[in-house]
């Protein structure tokens, strides 16, 4: 038996949701997937390999401090214990340490049938080293995991400075390649959806967010309406949109920067394909950061370069100066964003490498080699 837990899926949206989906959507297995029963919208989903099981879990905080999170902790692991009970050979596939794995490390001891694997994807690490609470109850619970697989280099090497005793697979997140393949004209698709032939369009696809550092292209943005068409499409909602907006009114932008909102995945897919460049120079917070960049590698996936940051996992989604740039620096993306414009043939080799660099995450090869790690 093989069961998923993950506190947040749909009708949240995120890269991390995405990957989710991809990966068990295609596993060899059935899977049961434990996660929370959301009180607003919901978003169809369909998959004939999951079964879904809603409850009550989303935590405010993970700790112990709240009987709230206390009752949420017993709530998973008892329906964890139901569902599995006299079940054979069980595999329980959990998306962090905490608060998902931690519940549940119990049950090892009861029955020995039952291996822990765990995702680990680099800013929930941040978060253990914020707390020594959330650092005590880390070190617990891994002590019962078989397996942990880091979605980037830089997470494995966090993970392996913080113990060098647990057992670390890297395996990066995937994308079904099939879905972001459109057989259309560019400009017949900008038609379609009110976009402009003759401009140079950037593209977001993210949770607004501090560190996604969408104010660093909008600044980018003002200069070079300078001297040049541009249009920077901000796809998602979050926390910050309100200030982003208001930074747009203040430079005078409101032409050249359009929030789109959130968008279904066909409409992602087309909107991509009717940019020229994907842009998200993301920045390094005290606890947060890019574990890995799923979206880079969407992008990548429809022919368009990227500029990215370098605040994490970034480097295994990005060839820089192949596919892309990863820059130290903000002060640089004025810069990087111009040579694309300027420089056609630059651009079409770095959009010709991203097409063919993004087909190693498809995910029938991720699942197909994650599987077998699990086997050995």
């Amino acid at each position: 038996m093989n069961v998923v837990i993950s506190e947040r899926f749909l009708p949240e949206q995120g890269g991390s949701i995405e990957w989710l989906i991809n990966l068990f959507s295609k596993w060899p297995e059935p899977v049961e997937l434990v996660t929370h029963s959301y009180e607003s919208e919901t978003i169809e989903f369909d998959s004939s390999n999951i079964k879904l099981h809603r409850l009550n879990i989303l935590h405010k905080d993970w700790g112990l401090d709240s009987i709230d999170s206390i009752r949420k902790y017993f709530r998973i692991f008892l329906y964890v214990y139901k569902l599995t009970k006299s079940k054979q050979n069980v595999n329980i596939y959990c998306t962090k340490v905490i608060p998902e794995a931690f519940p549940i490390m119990i049950l090892k001891i009861f029955r020995k049938n039952t291996k822990i694997y765990s995702f680990v994807h680099g800013e929930e690490l941040l978060a253990y080293e914020s707390s020594k609470q959330l650092k005590v109850l880390f070190w617990l619970t891994i002590k019962f995991i078989d397996k942990c697989f880091a979605n980037s280099s830089h997470t494995k090497r966090q993970l392996e400075k913080l113990s060098k005793n647990i057992p670390v697979i890297l395996s990066n997140p995937c994308i079904d390649i099939e879905s972001f393949t459109l057989d259309t004209n560019k400009n017949n698709l900008r038609k379609s959806i009110e976009i402009p032939e003759d401009v140079f369009v950037l593209i977001s696809v993210s949770r607004l967010v501090q560190r996604k550092n969408h104010k660093a292209v909008i600044k980018a943005v003002k200069e070079l309406k300078k001297e040049h068409k541009v249009l920077y499409l901000i796809i998602g909602e979050g926390e910050e949109k309100e200030a982003l907006k208001k930074l747009v009114l203040e430079s005078e932008l409101t032409n050249e920067v359009k929030f789109i909102g959130r968008v279904s995945e066909s409409d992602k897919v087309n909107y991509l394909y009717s940019a020229d460049l994907y842009v998200s120079p993301g920045i390094k917070l005290e606890y947060d950061q890019e574990g890995f960049g799923i979206s880079f590698v969407e992008a990548q996936a429809c022919g368009l370069p990227v500029v990215a940051g370098n605040s994490g996992g970034e480097e295994d989604a990005v060839l820089d100066k192949k596919t892309g740039y990863i820059l130290k620096k903000t002060d640089s993306l004025l810069d990087v964003i111009s040579l694309f414009i300027n420089n056609r043939e630059k651009y079409d080799s770095f959009s010709k490498e991203a097409l063919s660099f993004a087909k190693r995450f498809d995910v029938k090869k991720s699942v197909k080699t994650l599987y077998e790690n699990l086997l050995k």
